[in-house]
C-alpha cells in the first residue's frame, strides 16, 4: 500500500499546495520527494499544478506525511503520526530540515527523518515589559444548569469541533500565531451567540476531508468587538502577566476615554483556555479561567461545561 499526503508551499509570504486526487505521495527518503524540493528551490516560480490557499494544511487521519516546504523560512517540514513513549497511540510530530542542506545533498537519507519531534500545543511568548502591570481582583461566574438551548448549543459545538478536528489536534496549525485560530475562534463565538447567517452557496464540498478548508469570513485582528464583548485573542492566559498582556491590548484598543465613562468585558481566548475579563478605569476583575487541552473530547466536555455562561452572556448583548 502507497503512502497519502500531501504538499504545503511558502512563498513571498503566500501559502500553496498540491496534491494527488488519491492523496498520492512518496515516502520523504525517496528520490522523487528530493527532486521535488530541489525543483521548488531552484524553480521557485514554477507553480503549475499549486493550488493558493490562506494557510497551510495539517496533518490528517487519513494521511501519512504532510511536506511542507517554507522558502520564506528556508525550512522542509514532515509532518506525521508518531506514537508517543510507552503508549500506543498516535500524536502527530515533525520533523525539521534545512533546505540549503537538503539543496546541497545528492539525497534526503534515511538519518535525516528518523528522528520526529513532538510538537507542542502551547505556544508561550514573554509579555510585553513596557506594560503597566495591573492589580487583579478575581470573581465567579455562576454558568447555572444548561438550558434545552445551551444542550443544543453543546452539540453544535462537537460537530463542530469533530468536523474540523484535524486543524485542532495539530499544533502546528492550532496555535495563536495561525489564522486557522482566528477561522474558528469566530465559529466558536458565533454559535455561542446564535449569530448564524444563511447562505446561498450551494457548491458546498461535502464531505469534509483531508482537502477541507473553513472558508468563512473572519476577523484578521487579534482584538475585535462581538456582541458587546472585546475578544482578545492570545497566545497565553494562565499567568497574571499574560492576562496582564491582554489587558494591554485591549486598552490599546479602546482607549482611556471609553473606560472613564463604561466597564468593558473581555473573552480572552487562546488555543488552550477562555478567560472572561471585566475593564475598568479602576480595577481589572478576573472571572473563570477555561482549561481548553489540545485533546478533542477534553476540549468538547471543558468547553460545554462553560459553553453555558459565554452562551448566556453573548444572548443578552
Amino acid at each position: 500500500m502507497g503512502c497519502r499526503g500531501l504538499w504545503n508551499l511558502h512563498i513571498d509570504g503566500k501559502w500553496y499546495r498540491f496534491y494527488h486526487p488519491r492523496a498520492r505521495i512518496s515516502p520523504p527518503d525517496n528520490e522523487s520527494t528530493f527532486r521535488t524540493i530541489k525543483s521548488l528551490c531552484d524553480k521557485p516560480d514554477d507553480l503549475e499544478g499549486w493550488e493558493p490557499v490562506p494557510f497551510p494544511s495539517p496533518i490528517h487521519s487519513n494521511l501519512d506525511y504532510v511536506y511542507t516546504v517554507d522558502l520564506d523560512a528556508g525550512t522542509f517540514t514532515i509532518s506525521l503520526w508518531s506514537e508517543l513513549e510507552g503508549s500506543t497511540s498516535l500524536t502527530p510530530s515533525a520533523t525539521w530540515m534545512d533546505l540549503a542542506k537538503i539543496h546541497e545533498a545528492s539525497s534526503i537519507n534515511h538519518h535525516m527523518v528518523q528522528n520526529p519531534q513532538y510538537m507542542s500545543s502551547e505556544y508561550v511568548c514573554g509579555s510585553n515589559d513596557k506594560a503597566q502591570a495591573k492589580q487583579f481582583e478575581t470573581f465567579e461566574i455562576d454558568f447555572g444548569i444548561p438550558t434545552p438551548m445551551n444542550e443544543l448549543q453543546g452539540r453544535f459545538f462537537t460537530d463542530l469541533v469533530f468536523i474540523w478536528r484535524f486543524y485542532v489536534d495539530d499544533p502546528s496549525t492550532w496555535r495563536h500565531d495561525s489564522p486557522v485560530f482566528r477561522v474558528l475562534c469566530i465559529a466558536f463565538l458565533r454559535l455561542a451567540a446564535w449569530d448564524f447567517e444563511v447562505s446561498f452557496d450551494y457548491n458546498v464540498e461535502l464531505p469534509i476531508s483531508f482537502a477541507s478548508i473553513p472558508l468563512w469570513s473572519y476577523p484578521n485582528a487579534d482584538v475585535y468587538w462581538f456582541h458587546g464583548y472585546l475578544v482578545v485573542l492570545q497566545d497565553d492566559v494562565e499567568s497574571n502577566a499574560m492576562i496582564n498582556g491582554a489587558v494591554s491590548k485591549a486598552e490599546s484598543y479602546i482607549g482611556d476615554s471609553l473606560l472613564r465613562h463604561d466597564d468593558v468585558r473581555l473573552i480572552v481566548i487562546s488555543p488552550r483556555h477562555v478567560a472572561f475579563v471585566e475593564l475598568s478605569h479602576e480595577v481589572v476583575l478576573i472571572g473563570n479561567l477555561v482549561s481548553v487541552p489540545p485533546s478533542l473530547i477534553q476540549y468538547t466536555i471543558l468547553f460545554n461545561h462553560s459553553f453555558s455562561g459565554l452562551a448566556y452572556g453573548l444572548e443578552d448583548s
